[in-house]
């Protein structure tokens, strides 16, 4: 996500899923002030780490079971909170055999040695319940490991169904994702208010799932922040909130009926980086809003929460 189009300005649009009322006056653009986006989207910057990791090992030129002493590498990216990307090279000659153990009962083949037309293997694997796997790569005695924490949850699915217009595209280095703005008013959805400056959704691509919508959720530093509250307004306790942050860490804070903070958590997963979105098992109960806040110019990128509102 590298190079930024001029500034668009957004036309005012209404939630065809959620309601939204007549917005206020407000900037509609959605770069404002944000910075130009610079640097390796997340797997790139991940793949560099892999091939400075193998280049340290010796592995990184064009070997062979029968140049070498025998090595193995795995490392091992999170694509989303579920599924996991093994990296894995080995020298080992093919009678040796490599497999990979998921840690859930679940094992692959890994080829060995690792074909000379490819800087190192890649396997996903995904798995079905919350937890943290070993997952290890054997060949022969050899054994390597790197340990995954799955977070699988059931949410309230925000955001996926709306069917609005989404105009206009962000550019990034693996495609662009799409967005539309929705102006100032409160956008209002699964019985939460979402609030800030400048509300837009957002879809394919800049970390989320496939065929996932999220909400962007503006601040502007210490002047400028969004909030998220119950409609009715009640407290509400929150398990789980999903989400990454574009063009500046996004931090999110809880308090209670009296103001006084619950516990607060920081985003620097950066969409314009296509850094995934992430789930954070936050366990507050009795919420009565969350703060978003952020350094600058930003928002949060808001994919999905597991709440319950208070009756």
């Amino acid at each position: 996500m590298k190079k930024i189009a001029s500034v668009l300005l957004l036309p005012l649009l209404l939630a065809a899923c959620g309601t939204s009322s007549a917005p206020q006056s407000a900037d509609h653009s959605l770069l404002g002030g944000a910075p130009v986006a610079a640097g390796q989207d997340y797997v790139q910057a991940f793949e560099a780490k892999v091939q400075s990791d193998l280049k340290a090992l010796g592995l990184d030129g064009d070997l062979s079971a029968q140049a070498v002493a025998p090595k193995s590498y795995l490392n091992v990216l999170r694509m989303s909170d579920s599924t996991a990307r093994a990296y894995i090279k080995t020298t080992y000659p093919a009678e040796t055999g490599c497999t990979v153990d998921w840690g859930d009962s679940s094992t692959t083949g890994a080829a060995t040695p690792t074909p000379t037309n490819i800087a190192s293997e890649q396997q996903n694997h995904e798995y079905q319940e919350s937890g943290t796997y070993a997952i290890k790569l054997t060949c022969g005695t050899d054994v390597k490991t790197v340990n995954f924490t799955a977070t699988v949850i059931t949410a309230l699915d925000l955001f996926d169904t709306y069917s609005g217009p989404l105009s206009y595209t962000y550019p990034t280095s693996t495609g662009n994702f799409r967005y539309d703005g929705l102006g100032s008013a409160p956008y209002l959805e699964k019985g939460f208010n979402f609030v800030s400056e400048a509300n837009f959704m957002m879809k394919f691509g800049g970390g989320l799932p496939t065929n996932h919508t999220s909400l962007l959720i503006r601040f502007n530093g210490p002047g400028s922040n969004g909030t998220i509250n119950a409609t009715n307004n009640a407290t509400f306790n929150l398990k789980t909130l999903t989400a990454n942050a574009l063009f500046w860490d996004a931090k999110i804070t809880a308090y209670d009926s009296s103001n006084i903070e619950i516990g607060s958590s920081t985003f620097s997963n950066r969409s314009e980086l296509v850094a995934p979105v992430e789930t954070r098992v936050l366990n507050w109960n009795n919420v009565k809003y969350i703060k978003v806040t952020g350094g600058g110019f930003g928002y949060l990128n808001l994919d999905d929460m597991s709440a319950t509102i208070n009756r």
